[in-house]
Parts: structure tokens; C-alpha cells; sequence
């Protein structure tokens, strides 16, 4: 099948986690044919990630795409189906990520050709809190994955270049905090503690504890996202609750950020009790790629700069987290160049989609015939 025709068809598979099923048995049907070895990884009775295996080598270059898309605007009539405006395909999915998907089976088909080994691996929940990335790394057969790369876009800024390359992003964290006061008639507000007043009071220091910065990853950054305080008839509040994400760099600890909000909470006498918002998943810390790694080396000079593209670090969250802190080696995530992803405005250049192709060939061959210094 031909690059843009399988793309097309990926994009008329329905998606939005959790339901992947459909693309996961399409997907998985594709790769048999083409020759790989295929393995089945379950997130739950109907959700599947894939580990496709060519060949056979004591370390893999592996190529990762997730599977899932965010959820379609209720207003949208078709939101998978594509609406070409010049080189531009418009739809859902089509940046984030089957754009990245078609190209890494074409490269599937390539490797085939040539003999060359490889796995592909394909992940459910992406879009939600990555279940399907821990799932294929608890299952023990990504050991053998030397280097990853990724078919994410992220979020590039120059649309003119051939394609976007990301070389480290942020972690994140959610925490709930919450601020006690003490209750009174609100006639007799001074009878009481305020925990709404006390709670905007804390927010705004917490905004000016000093965080480490990263020379590439930026600040350390605290993005809030609800507060709710209740009280009964004509009372003071005695308790509200917000929810932030911390979003780290690989200079930032979230326990010494935890300590340093309880200690302005101490100072200026706020009572409070914070914690990370329990999850079924561990959060993504941040990643960056170690740029003396010998793979890395050969990407910049090879790739990078032959097609004047410079990395980006960028302070999204991806299943990229994951496998660069759990398998502990390499993520690059290099994808073609799009825009509006998570939006009913997402788009892909198919030029782009072509060239990433031809990108990943190069780079599985590169991989395969380097001799690692």
C-alpha cells in the first residue's frame, strides 16, 4: 500500500482511548504480513499494544507510535475523514500521530527488504495517563531496545523545516493541595480563618519560590488548574482544595519542591496538606537526550544538520517519558511537521509524512551498519 493511501487509512480507523482495538488488531494484522514476529500486550480486555519483531540481533533500533487519539469534537460530522488544503491533510489524528504511523510501516516494509532488524512498537493511552507505555515495559520485552525513536511531532514552532526532532521534555506532576482554616459566621469573619483568602494568599507565593532552570529545558514551571472551597449558608470556608501540575526538569526533585511549599505555608502560618493526585500510573519525569551517546553523534551530523533541522526541547508530556526513564536509554522523537493537535484544527504536511519516511530508512540503516565507538 502506498504511503499516503495507508495513511488515509489509518486515519478513518476510529481511535480516541480507549478505544483502540480496531487500529490495534489492523495494525497488528499488517505487520504479520509484512513478515515480523508479532506479541500482543494487554492494558485491559479490549486494549492491545504491539511489539513487532524483524529479524534477529542482540540489541534493536525500535520505532514507537501511539495508537490512540484524543476524543472528536461532538460538533464535528466526520472528524475522520481527511480534508486535503494544499499540502495539508486536516483531520483527526493526522499530526498526533498516523501521519508518524504510516511512515513507521513503511520503514517496517523497508527493513524486510533489506534484512535489516528492527522492532516497531505500537502503545495504547498515549493521550490519557500512557498505561499502554508501562504495560509494554513491564513486560520485559523492550530489553533488548537500544534506541527509540519515536514518530511525535511535538510542539514545533518552524513548520517550514522537513521535519521536527525532540531531544528532551519536561515531566509532570499533579498535586492536590489543601488549605484549612477555621470556621465561623461570616458575620463574625474574624472569628475565623478564611482557607479561599489563605489559598489565593498561597498560590501567589508559590508562584515566587525560586525553581531551578535547565540551559535547554527551561524553568522549572507550576501550572494551576481548579480550586473549590464550599461553605454552608453564611459561613467562613474551613477548607479548599486546588489542583496544579509541577511541570520538572531533570534539575528539579519534586520532593524538594514539596518542602519548600510547606515551608512558606509554615512561614507565613497556613495550614496545609499537599500531595501527588493518585493515578494508576506513575507520573513521566523529564528526559534529555545524553548528546555523547554514539547513536546521537551520527544523528546530528548524519540527519540533523545535513537537513538544517536543530532539536527542540519541549514542556509536553509523551509516552517518551516513560520509556527514556524506564528502559533508561535514548528517545528521540522525530516526527513529521504538523499543527493543532488536541484541536478540531489538526493538520500534517503529507510532504513531510513522505520525507519522514525516508528519514526513519536512513536512520534504521545507519543504525544497523554503525559500529558503536
Amino acid at each position: 500500500m502506498k504511503t499516503l493511501d495507508l495513511f488515509k487509512t489509518l486515519v478513518e480507523i476510529p481511535s480516541p482511548f480507549p478505544q483502540e482495538a480496531a487500529i490495534s488488531k489492523f495494525l497488528a494484522e499488517y505487520l504479520k504480513k509484512l513478515g515480523f514476529s508479532v506479541k500482543l500486550v494487554p492494558t485491559d480486555k479490549t486494549r492491545n499494544s504491539i511489539i513487532a519483531t524483524y529479524g534477529k540481533a542482540d540489541k534493536y533500533l525500535g520505532f514507537y507510535g501511539h495508537m490512540d487519539t484524543v476524543p472528536a469534537d461532538s460538533d464535528i460530522k466526520n472528524p475522520y475523514k481527511i480534508t486535503m488544503k494544499g499540502k495539508q491533510a486536516w483531520g483527526l489524528g493526522t499530526e498526533d500521530m498516523k501521519g508518524g504511523i504510516a511512515a513507521i510501516l513503511q520503514t517496517g516494509e523497508y527493513a524486510v527488504k533489506n534484512k535489516f532488524p528492527v522492532k516497531i512498537i505500537f502503545g495504547v493511552d498515549e493521550e490519557n495517563i500512557s498505561k499502554g507505555a508501562h504495560d509494554l515495559v513491564s513486560s520485559g520485552l523492550l530489553k533488548d531496545v537500544a534506541f527509540l525513536v519515536a514518530a511525535e511531532s511535538g510542539q514545533v514552532k518552524d513548520v517550514t523545516k522537513p521535519f521536527s526532532a525532540v531531544f528532551g521534555r519536561k515531566g509532570r506532576i499533579l498535586f492536590e493541595l489543601t488549605v484549612f482554616g477555621k470556621k465561623a459566621h461570616a458575620a463574625e469573619g474574624k472569628k475565623g480563618i478564611n482557607a479561599i483568602e489563605k489559598m489565593a494568599e498561597l498560590l501567589c507565593l508559590i508562584k515566587q519560590i525560586p525553581l531551578p532552570k535547565h540551559a535547554l529545558l527551561g524553568e522549572t514551571d507550576v501550572v494551576f488548574h481548579t480550586i473549590s472551597g464550599i461553605t454552608d449558608s453564611f459561613s467562613i470556608p474551613d477548607r479548599t482544595v486546588a489542583q496544579f501540575s509541577l511541570l520538572t526538569t531533570p534539575k528539579t526533585k519534586s520532593t524538594d519542591f514539596v518542602k519548600k511549599v510547606q515551608a512558606v505555608a509554615k512561614k507565613n502560618k497556613i495550614d496545609i496538606e499537599i500531595k501527588p493526585v493518585k493515578r494508576d500510573t506513575p507520573y513521566g519525569e523529564s528526559y534529555e537526550m545524553p548528546l555523547s551517546h554514539w547513536f546521537v553523534k551520527i544523528l546530528q551530523k548524519e540527519i540533523l544538520a545535513k537537513n538544517n533541522v536543530t532539536p527542540i526541547y519541549t514542556p509536553s508530556v509523551a509516552d517518551e517519558n516513560v520509556f527514556a526513564n524506564r528502559l533508561n536509554i535514548p528517545v528521540l522523537a522525530l516526527g513529521p511537521i504538523g499543527n493543532g493537535g488536541h484541536t478540531r484544527n489538526e493538520w500534517v504536511n503529507v510532504d513531510s509524512v513522505l520525507f519522514v519516511e525516508e528519514i526513519y530508512k536512513q536512520i534504521l540503516t545507519l543504525f544497523v551498519t554503525s559500529k558503536k565507538k
